[in-house]
């Protein structure tokens, strides 16, 4: 499936852009996605935070960046038929690890670099 405006394809950029989010509780809990976070920095162009999960989203859908991963977002916005996520090259609801039932979260991606950044966010998540 392909993302654009008026029929025209956005291009993807040759650097990794990538959005994340934290949960409302990260100063608190300890599955705050900060591992995650400092394991993909070094491996990336950047990383933006919006506040918006929804936001964040429409960025990669729209080709805008390359990945956007986050965890414990509503069910509207982590299903695979919802328009945003399949805007997205390859929406993936996964669970964060087998050992982490509780932990779900979305990565929405590309398609070019989910492979790599799932199992980048698979090796940094700390149980």
């Amino acid at each position: 499936m392909s993302t654009g405006c008026a029929s025209r394809p956005w291009p993807v950029s040759p650097d990794a852009l990538i959005t994340t989010g934290f949960p409302t509780t990260k100063a608190t809990d300890p599955d705050n996605n900060l591992a995650e976070v400092t394991a993909a920095l070094p491996q990336i162009a950047d990383l933006r935070r919006s506040g918006s999960a929804a936001f964040d989203l429409a960025q990669a859908a729209s080709g805008r960046v390359e990945a956007f991963w986050e965890y414990g977002l509503s069910a509207w916005g982590c299903r695979r038929r919802h328009p945003l996520g399949r805007g997205s090259r390859r929406p993936d609801q996964r669970r964060a690890r087998r050992r982490a039932p509780k932990k779900t979260g979305l990565l929405a991606s590309n398609g070019h670099i989910h492979d790599v950044l799932h199992a980048l966010i698979r090796r940094a998540y700390v149980p």
